[in-house]
């Protein structure tokens, strides 16, 4: 027996039994504030692919969210280990009238067979927000609220669902604990090489002693186990129970199941399944999974199910590589969990046979799984080396019809874009995390965790879901089009929240940086962040730089914000009218990014998710050389363009260069004043100015020629841009407020 392996098998047969538990502790609610389920519940709502919430108040009870529920077979659910009490949820069908369909609320002892305890049928009125509960029977460990019956324009908002532990009563009432956590009954846990094993039984009953009447071991290596603990617990006390691992044969795994035969009925007996090991490792598992099968492949996501087949192994390795098949294999008495890499493939799962959901999927690749079984765990693991195979292209665009009477040589162009692409379905800015941030843009890694990428230096954010914003992390949304450029300035508007030009970027190194200025190729660099960049153009104009990879995306982002949201009264052009002194965006650089970086794959994913939920298409993804039949500045058409179009000088007629001027700003950090050293200017008067993190504008003013002192107490504490222009001169630089 390795002693040295079960001293540190403590820590990890616990990480390795609540991994197997993954329940949730009574008692339990979800308010779908955040779409990433707590522990213990889980969500299956991509029978419709598309948005996961509602973001209307008359959909939900507590904001900002709601759940949305909107295919036949789509659920949410939790899984427990200590007797349910009252479950409760708040309920709305989204269509006209009364509902039509089918919408239950069911109970499991297994999560096998399911109990309906509340239907919502056609004809029930559910027409405005109302709360049902019904108490759940003491064996139950599993809740689900499914949508049995779509009917055609009849959704279901859910809110705030919730378990309650049921009461204790008078009558003994045995709970097994391991570590601190309630065991299922029927729980199996893994003791690796431990030689003897604690459990505490608690008695949750107020008058009557739990009696211990039994302890029985059975199994087909029965023989190598025993167990021993209290002949009784009192009331609202506990005990240890103790089980003893001696395995009388070779190296491998041994299996016994623990009968607890106590006084209280309703659980007699409980089972304690374990799992012990003699030697290094658990006894290899033979066979292989079996009817593999992608049920879902999307150009941004790919989901499989598998069965065990013919394998007798515990769990599942789930292994998938782009573009190639998978060469790696697993090692034995190694742990792995999602997110992990093995060589050049990625850990997608580890698990029991069913459903896994691939992230950082992308459009036009071949991906290719591996599934190997395996036995054991915190250590022990022994895996299969013969995988069950299979591999699945995702698809590219799918326009459909969607362009279908667009004739881009039409002078009515413009108008027909307009009116194609403005009519959609808006995604509020406060609702982009959990439907297009934590869904598209973030992917497992290590230790439960996310990683979220800025598009426009290629900086990874490590977080702990849910996706948070500033000051949880260092991420922001950025508008690639500046809302101080947009002809409509309600943040209420569709145009602040469209997902084709929102993206994750970095706060004070990113957003902070890039402000409201254009984008263009840099001759000076001033402040560098990963491969983002920002400081003069070849003409002397301040500007930002993003990494390649995002350049051509930039281009057409701008491009579908002129031509979905441009009209008399508010309009939205390159350059844009409005904030000229900042602003000096060239189209002419951006149809040459959008000739020399065409739409990759991970953008052409992109697009398509976020059709899938606004519900229009962004027209220069599909057709980059639209771009050359329109004059974004005038925002007109361009009847025989010459292409390609993105040649020639940025602007159209020479800009002149303002001067850079050096100055001297102290103290940095700043506290209560900054004092701006500001002699190098010639003009009798510099206007100066400070964009916070998120690009707007805090202060504005303008100061005679020499040394001054800018106030910024009133300022929170954070990275600004400081921008100093005069007459054909100007510095810009980042500072600090503390």
């Amino acid at each position: 027996m390795n002693r040295y392996k079960s001293i540190l098998l403590s820590a990890a047969t616990l990480l390795f039994a609540l991994q197997a538990m993954a329940q949730a502790t009574l008692p339990a609610s979800w308010t779908f504030t955040s779409m990433t389920p707590p522990q213990g519940w889980w969500k299956n709502l991509a029978v419709v692919v598309g948005a996961e919430t509602y973001t209307s108040s008359a959909n939900y009870f507590t904001g900002p969210n709601s759940c949305r529920l909107d295919g036949t077979g789509e659920n949410v659910g939790v899984r427990f280990a200590a007797k349910p009490g009252k479950v409760s949820w708040y309920i709305r069908s989204t269509g006209t009238g009364t509902f039509q369909g089918a919408f239950d609320v069911q109970e499991s002892v297994d999560s096998v067979n399911w109990t309906t305890r509340f239907s919502y049928t056609s004809g029930t009125n559910i027409s405005s927000v109302r709360r049902d509960s019904f108490t759940a029977s003491a064996n139950s460990r599993y809740v689900r609220w499914i949508f049995s019956t779509k009917a055609s324009g009849f959704n279901i908002a859910l809110d705030d669902v919730a378990v309650e532990e049921a009461g204790a009563g008078d009558a003994a009432e045995l709970q097994v604990l391991y570590r601190n956590q309630v065991l299922l009954n029927n729980q199996e846990l893994f003791m690796g090489d431990t030689a003897r094993f604690q459990l505490i039984v608690r008695n949750r009953g107020k008058v009557n002693k739990l009696d211990i009447q039994q302890l029985r071991v059975t199994g087909i290596d029965s023989t190598s186990f025993s167990a021993f603990g209290p002949q009784s617990v009192n009331a609202q006390d506990t005990g240890h129970l103790y089980v003893d691992f001696n395995p009388k044969g070779g190296n491998g795994t041994y299996r016994a199941t623990l009968q607890l035969f106590t006084n209280d009925s309703a659980v007699r007996p409980f089972l304690i399944r374990f799992q012990g090991v003699k030697g290094n490792l658990a006894s290899e598992p033979t066979g292989r999974a079996g009817n593999l099968s992608f049920t879902q492949v999307l150009p941004y996501r790919l989901r499989m199910s598998f069965t065990a087949g013919n394998s007798n192994a515990d769990r599942f390795l789930v292994l998938i590589r782009e573009n190639a098949a998978v060469n790696n294999k697993p090692v034995d008495g190694q742990t792995y969990e999602r997110g992990m890499w093995i060589g050049n493939s990625r850990v997608a799962f580890v698990g029991a046979p069913g459903t896994v959901n691939f992230d950082r999927i992308i459009a036009n690749r071949t991906y290719h799984v591996a599934i190997f079984g395996l036995k054991g765990g915190a250590g022990f693991e022994n895996y299969n080396d013969t995988a069950a195979i299979a591999s699945q292209l995702t698809p590219g665009k799918n326009t459909g019809t969607y362009y279908n009477g667009i004739n881009v040589t039409s002078s009515t162009l413009l108008r027909d874009l307009y009116n194609r692409t403005r009519p959609h379905f808006q995604v509020f800015y406060s609702n982009y995390t959990s439907t297009f941030g934590e869904p598209f843009y973030s992917f497992d890694t290590t230790n439960e965790r996310k990683v979220l990428r800025c598009q426009y230096s290629g900086f990874t954010q490590v977080f702990n879901p849910p996706l948070a914003w500033t000051p949880v992390t260092r991420m922001s949304r950025e508008h690639i089009y500046p809302y101080s450029w947009m002809g409509i300035t309600n943040q209420d508007s569709a145009n602040y929240s469209d997902l084709h030009v929102l993206v994750p970027v970095h706060q004070d190194s990113v957003n902070a940086v890039r402000s409201n200025f254009p984008m263009n190729v840099l001759k000076t660099i001033v402040v560098q962040f990963r491969d983002g960049k920002f400081g003069l153009d070849s003409t002397g104009n301040a500007a930002y730089e993003p990494r390649d990879d995002i350049k051509g995306f930039v281009a057409r982002a701008m491009f579908y914000m002129c031509v979905a949201y441009n009209r008399p009264g508010a309009v939205f052009s390159i350059p844009s009218p409005l904030d000229q002194a900042i602003n000096r965006q060239s189209q002419i650089l951006l149809k040459r990014w959008n000739e020399q970086f065409p739409p990759s794959d991970f953008e052409i994913a992109r697009h398509e998710f976020a059709a899938s939920i606004q519900n229009n298409r962004n027209p220069f993804i599909d057709n980059p050389d639209w771009a050359c039949h329109i004059d974004f500045t005038a925002m007109s058409h361009i009847a025989s363009p010459k292409t390609p179009c993105g040649g020639g000088p940025a602007f159209p007629t020479a800009v002149t260069a303002p001067a850079w001027r050096d100055i001297k700003v102290g103290p940095v950090p700043a506290d209560d004043v900054l004092n701006i050293d500001a002699a190098a200017f010639q003009s009798a008067q510099i206007r100066v100015s400070l964009y916070d993190f998120n690009g707007r504008l805090v202060y504005s003013g303008k100061h005679e020629n020499g040394s001054f002192t800018l106030h910024t107490a009133r300022f929170a504490a954070g990275n600004y841009l400081l921008a100093l222009e005069g007459d054909a001169e100007h510095h810009f630089r980042q500072v600090v407020v503390k």
